[in-house]
């Protein structure tokens, strides 16, 4: 809804429970776009005081919270809790509604299968943490398991878009 209703073409999305860091965050996230090929960047994410360990350590294996800069052009991470996407390939292929976690990287899959790649930028930090109790992180990492499987074993990015393994 929030994206049908913006104007600009570069979308960023930062989650409620998300704190940009420094006056550079933004520049520094819409940077990448001025590659035609880039359908999205997403920044460095470093958990919050509240964060548990295993939300802690889950960021740093999905590379998050990495200092080092990535162009991904197959299985990429990406995360719209800290991060940009190009509206009009949005509006010719929006997220879909029927995937129960993680559309975002289901969405990202579909465009690296058509030839578009993602950055991940980390001089676009933020603080991004739930910091919820243990029972609600692991219903939450069970809603995204299928989508973040999908994406890293190179299978089909969605039943709906009738996408290809890579």
């Amino acid at each position: 809804v929030g994206i049908a209703a913006a104007c600009g073409e570069i979308i960023v999305s930062v989650s409620a429970h998300t704190l940009p860091v420094g006056s550079q965050w933004l520049s520094s996230l819409i940077e990448p776009f001025d590659d035609a090929k880039v359908c999205g960047s997403y920044g460095r994410q470093l958990p919050r005081a509240n964060a548990s360990l295993l939300e802690t350590v889950g960021m740093h294996l999905t590379g998050v919270t990495s200092s080092k800069r990535r162009v991904h052009r197959t299985n990429a991470m990406f995360s719209n809790a800290n991060g940009a996407i190009r509206r009009s390939l949005w509006e010719a292929e929006p997220f879909d509604e029927e995937v129960a976690g993680a559309e975002d990287l289901a969405w990202v899959r579909i465009m690296l299968q058509r030839g578009y790649h993602v950055i991940f930028e980390p001089r676009a930090v933020a603080y991004h943490s739930h910091g919820v109790p243990l029972p609600q992180h692991l219903r939450q990492i069970a809603r995204d398991l299928p989508t973040v499987a999908r994406s890293m074993l190179g299978l089909g990015a969605s039943k709906r878009t009738g996408a290809k393994s890579s």
